[in-house]
């Protein structure tokens, strides 16, 4: 909680795809948007470091750090495509779609955190 007493909760950082504009591979390879995935341990490490800095002695206190990596990522691939649902509108940001699926989720994730399960 910051010193107004507001609830912060910070969303990690999506995994990235590349450099590929994701609807635009997944129609050129609509046999296969599997060719558009990448795998986990590169889709990981094109993010930047906000867990890093959330994890510093320097950030401030009570900050509830919500991952959603599982919900994009299985433990080998981060995918382009899932379910029905593309899951990027262009290299680097969720399509509107897809993020809103992920509501129910990132409710889980925030229950998980004392300061948001109680609802106050």
């Amino acid at each position: 909680m910051d010193r107004k007493g507001k609830k912060v909760a910070v969303i990690q950082e999506v995994p990235r795809l590349g450099n590929k504009n994701v609807p635009t591979c997944v129609a050129t390879n609509p046999e296969d948007p599997q060719a558009c995935s990448v795998t986990r341990d590169k889709g990981l490490s094109i993010r930047h470091n906000l867990k890093k800095a959330l994890d510093s002695k320097t950030a401030p206190e009570g900050i509830v750090h919500a991952d959603l990596t599982n919900s994009i990522c299985s433990d080998e691939r981060c995918f382009a495509v899932l379910g029905s649902l593309i899951t990027y509108y262009d290299q680097s940001h969720l399509s509107h779609d897809f993020a809103r699926s992920l509501a129910p989720e990132l409710g889980k994730e925030l229950a998980k955190e004392p300061l948001f399960a109680s609802g106050s």
